[in-house]
């Protein structure tokens, strides 16, 4: 969508690394950015983005102004009507780590946490570009949404431009090569698909501009399995947002949950003004933590003697890793073809090895936290 970007190659000028956004803040800026979408200015500004053809996801309309208005309907619907998460930072380079291992199944609706929903990440994620962009851009969060091809909350002269054929397409998909392809009209209930938009902050302090700045757009369906990460493109900020997805309604599937949440309520004063503002949800925030504490190599093990008898007399390190859960052991061997029974794929978040008192043994470290942090900018490899 390139939604409210700014075009040109000022885009990406060396600046400091963005700020993650505050969980206080987090209904306040929701607000703004749902008043930002509103008006002219704000059609405006996504109609010349859309002229200049720097949309992926474009409406198949006349009028580009038209084409804005639909986007912009339907993003606002997505933010007023979604649950706000906040992932701190160290549940951030977990779900790094999980998207660079790359997901074994499919998507499905009871894995995503909420129908629509907004996330900030507690490290802003780099979406690195190819050669020629001057520096990429920092993803401050993610808001999601039901999508579907067609044009639901537009106003109502709208309608789809005719063209020849025995088809109609509703939508246009411009590829990475910018050739465009028609996306033919569904609604969703066959097959539940998601619109992701990516969020950054303005690179320039201009009276009237939005507090985020919607950098790029995807969408994912229910029942495909992502691939490896293209580098280069939004599809790494995505998977890390699948990732958090797995995190969060992990607790759902097993009884091994590896986040937890504190709801951070939203005042009566400052819920009545969201309502005015058109804001559906409660404006609660979400504050969603890993379990535990990351085990530290450098501590000093205790002088405890390890009692006789136990096949370990050392601690380790367990790596974290994935792993397909089976939701029906009984079924399990007798239905090798997964008929009537499924597998879900979950986390087992790094844990300690071995008797209490034992010698910490050093366990080779084999994780990296790639291009997708702020901090791992400057080297490209």
């Amino acid at each position: 969508m390139h939604a409210l970007l700014e075009a040109g190659p000022g885009r990406f000028p060396a600046a400091a690394a963005a700020e993650p956004i505050d969980p206080r803040r987090l209904p306040d800026l929701r607000a703004r950015l749902i008043s930002a979408q509103q008006g002219k200015p704000a059609v405006n500004r996504l109609a010349l983005a859309l002229f200049e053809n720097t949309g992926t996801l474009v409406p198949f309309l006349n009028s580009a102004d038209d084409a804005a208005r639909v986007l912009l309907a339907q993003e606002t619907d997505r933010l007023a009507r979604a649950r706000l998460y906040h992932v701190d930072e160290e549940m951030t380079e977990a779900a790094i780590r999980k998207a660079e291992r790359g997901r074994k199944g499919p998507l499905a609706p009871h894995r995503v946490p909420a129908t629509r929903g907004f996330i900030a990440f507690g490290k802003p994620l780099v979406r690195t570009v190819p050669e020629g962009e001057e520096r990429p851009a920092e993803v401050v969060a993610v808001s999601w949404g039901p999508w579907a091809a067609d044009f639901a909350h537009a106003p109502e002269h709208i309608r789809p431009t005719p063209v020849a054929g025995p088809r109609q397409p509703f939508w246009r998909w411009f590829g990475p090569d910018g050739t465009p392809r028609h996306i033919e009209a569904f609604d969703g209930r066959a097959k539940p698909t998601w619109w992701l938009t990516f969020w950054t902050r303005p690179t320039h302090a201009v009276p009237g501009t939005p507090p985020l700045l919607a950098d790029n757009e995807t969408t994912t369906g229910a029942t495909e399995t992502p691939g490896p990460m293209h580098i280069g493109t939004t599809d790494e900020v995505a998977h890390v947002v699948y990732a958090c997805w797995d995190f969060i309604t992990q607790e759902q599937v097993t009884k091994r949950p590896i986040t937890q949440q504190r709801v951070q309520p939203r005042k009566p004063t400052d819920l009545r003004r969201d309502r005015r503002k058109g804001i559906q949800d409660d404006s609660s925030v979400h504050l969603v933590t890993l379990r535990g504490r990351r085990p530290q190599l450098t501590e000093p093990a205790p002088a405890v003697s390890v009692p006789s008898g136990r096949r370990l007399d050392y601690r380790q390190v367990i790596s974290e890793y994935d792993r397909s859960h089976c939701m029906n052991p009984h079924l399990h061997r007798d239905d090798p073809d997964k008929q009537h029974h499924h597998h879900e794929e979950i986390t087992v978040v790094e844990y300690v090895r071995g008797p209490e008192g034992a010698p910490l043994r050093p366990t080779k470290e084999s994780r990296t936290v790639r291009q997708l942090t702020v901090g791992a900018v400057a080297d490209p490899e």
